[in-house]
């Protein structure tokens, strides 16, 4: 992540967490439906509430980055909400992606489409070439 962010001169101080155990189901992480207002899925503010209750110490003025096996959708790799600081990546996603999803929660960042059309820059809002 530094590396990554190191031109925009921020440093991120990143730990792991202590093994928590959620149960998805067999179909993945529940992914948030856009059209409705509410910004997270039923299941992803179940862990979020979840992880809280579960740690005392639980920093409200950090970022957190859910690790999970998968999404319900399969072609989803990360999720968070602009200026929020929760957020969801998949076991597989790599320092880019976990880039890009902070970028939209610690930043407030947006897609670089459809100005610019998708996946035809190297920009850490586009999904790349």
């Amino acid at each position: 992540l530094n590396t990554i962010y190191k031109q925009a001169n921020v440093v991120w101080t990143v730990t792991s967490g202590s093994a928590f155990n959620f149960d998805l189901g067999g179909n993945g992480l529940e992914a948030a439906d856009a059209t409705l207002l509410a910004k997270y899925s039923t299941e992803m503010r179940a862990l979020r509430d979840a992880y809280k209750q579960a740690n005392a110490n639980y920093d409200k003025d950090a970022y957190y980055i859910f690790v999970v096996p998968n999404f319900s959708n399969a072609q989803l790799k990360g999720y968070m909400v602009r200026g929020r600081a929760l957020g969801f990546v998949t076991a597989n996603a790599s320092a880019k992606e976990v880039a890009h999803e902070l970028a939209h929660g610690a930043f407030g960042l947006e897609h670089t489409f459809p100005k610019t059309e998708q996946s035809t820059t190297n920009n850490l809002l586009d999904y790349g070439i």
